[in-house]
C-alpha cells in the first residue's frame, strides 16, 4: 500500500475515535470545564445554594470583599456565639437605636465617661431669708410680706420645698397667709388661716420651675378685725424637677 494511503486511513481512524470520545463524554457527564475556567458569567444568579457550599471549607471572611455586604443581609442567626468581638466594631458603629432599653446596667459603663446628671446640680441649693420683723397688710387682698430669692433654677427646671415661719402680733385680728413664686404664680394648697397671737408654719412643693431666678414668698392679708404678722422667715430648696 502506498504512503499516501496509509496516512488517509490512520487519519480517518483517528477522527472517528475522537468523535467517538466527544459523544462518550457528553453522554457520560455533560460539559467538561479545565481548573479555574468558570467565572461569574457561568452561574445564573440565584443559582447556588447553602447545599452547595462546603460546611467546613465554605464561603470564610477572607472571600468576602471589603463594604459588599449591607445592612439587612446578615441577622444575629448568621452570626456564631461570641465571633464578633471588639475589633469588628468599628468605632462609633454602635449607638443608641443599636441598644436595647434598659439593657445596660451600672457594671457596662465607665464611671469616668458620665458627666454630671443634671438634677445632680439641684440637691442641696437654696435660700433662706432673713427674718422679717412686722407685716401689716391693712387689706382682705393678699399682699406681698417676705421673700427668699433663689438664683438661677438650673437648665431643665426643678421643682422646691418652701417653707415659711410667721406669728400672728395681734390679739384680736386673724388672717390668711399663702406662699407664691415670681415664675409660677401662687403655690396651691398652702393658704392658711392665721390668728392672734398663733404661729404658723407654711410648707409647700411647686411645680416644675423653668429655669433662671425665682423669688419664694409669703404673701398675707387681713379678714377680721386688725391683723399684724412679725417673725416671718421663708427658706426653700431645689429638688428634683420630677
Amino acid at each position: 500500500m502506498r504512503p499516501s494511503i496509509r496516512c488517509r486511513l490512520i487519519a480517518l481512524v483517528r477522527a472517528q475515535w475522537a468523535g467517538l470520545l466527544a459523544l462518550f463524554l457528553v453522554i457520560a457527564g455533560g460539559t467538561a470545564y479545565a481548573a479555574n475556567t468558570i467565572s461569574s458569567s457561568d452561574i445564573i444568579n440565584g443559582e447556588v445554594k447553602t447545599a452547595d457550599i462546603s460546611d467546613t471549607d465554605g464561603v470564610r471572611s477572607a472571600d468576602v470583599r471589603n463594604d459588599t455586604l449591607s445592612g439587612g443581609g446578615l441577622t444575629d442567626a448568621d452570626l456564631r456565639n461570641g465571633s464578633v468581638g471588639n475589633t469588628e466594631i468599628a468605632d462609633g458603629g454602635v449607638r443608641s437605636p443599636e441598644v436595647q432599653s434598659e439593657s445596660l446596667t451600672g457594671g457596662d459603663v465607665a464611671e469616668s465617661t458620665l458627666g454630671q446628671v443634671p438634677s445632680a446640680l439641684v440637691g442641696g441649693l437654696g435660700r433662706q431669708g432673713a427674718e422679717l420683723a412686722v407685716c401689716d397688710p391693712e387689706t382682705s387682698e393678699f399682699v406681698f410680706c417676705k421673700n427668699s430669692q433663689l438664683f438661677d433654677v438650673p437648665s431643665g427646671g426643678a421643682r422646691a420645698l418652701v417653707l415659711a415661719r410667721l406669728s400672728g402680733a395681734s390679739n384680736s385680728g386673724s388672717g390668711r397667709c399663702r406662699l407664691g413664686t415670681s415664675s409660677i404664680g401662687v403655690m396651691p394648697d398652702t393658704d392658711q388661716i392665721v390668728s392672734g397671737l398663733e404661729n404658723t408654719t407654711l410648707v409647700g412643693i411647686t411645680d416644675p420651675l423653668p429655669p433662671g431666678p425665682t423669688d419664694f414668698a409669703v404673701d398675707c392679708s387681713e379678714t377680721g378685725g386688725e391683723m399684724i404678722y412679725g417673725e416671718l422667715a421663708v427658706s426653700a430648696v431645689l429638688i428634683s424637677p420630677s
